[in-house]
């Protein structure tokens, strides 16, 4: 386990998720809060926009975010990230394949979460213009 990086609380690594974390932590620098918090956003990415729960009134779908902060070549940001997604990138390669890597700038960013702008070819087929 990474030292530097708090463990977190005891109920974050209950479950499905306290399964990937023991699976994998062992055999890998990235800290456990990093695998399980990767983990948890990829698996509700996985399921997608269907499942949901509500608090009171307010409906939440397993859509969640997570930015993960740490110095370059040091935090094994990058390891945490590979770790948590093996197991889905194996039960859903198609899943797995529209999955982005690491971002480098806000431009990097921008571009991922884009609206694909489509126009028609004098063949009359769609094409992206990026």
């Amino acid at each position: 386990m990474n030292n530097d990086i708090p463990r977190g609380a005891k109920e974050m690594f209950s479950g499905l998720v306290g399964h990937v974390v023991d699976a994998y932590e062992a055999h890998t620098e990235a800290g456990a809060t990093s695998i399980a918090g990767h983990f948890i956003v990829a698996f509700g990415n996985a399921i997608g926009a269907g499942p949901r729960f509500y608090v009171g009134e307010t409906v939440h779908k397993m859509n969640e975010f997570l930015l993960v902060v740490g110095r370059s070549a040091r935090a094994r940001k990058g390891d945490g990230k590979n770790v948590a997604l093996s197991p889905l990138e194996a039960v859903d390669e198609e899943w797995a394949k529209n999955v982005a890597g690491g971002l480098s700038s806000s431009e990097g960013l921008l571009y991922h979460v884009r609206d694909c702008v489509e126009k028609r070819n004098a063949e009359g087929e769609l094409e992206s213009l990026a």
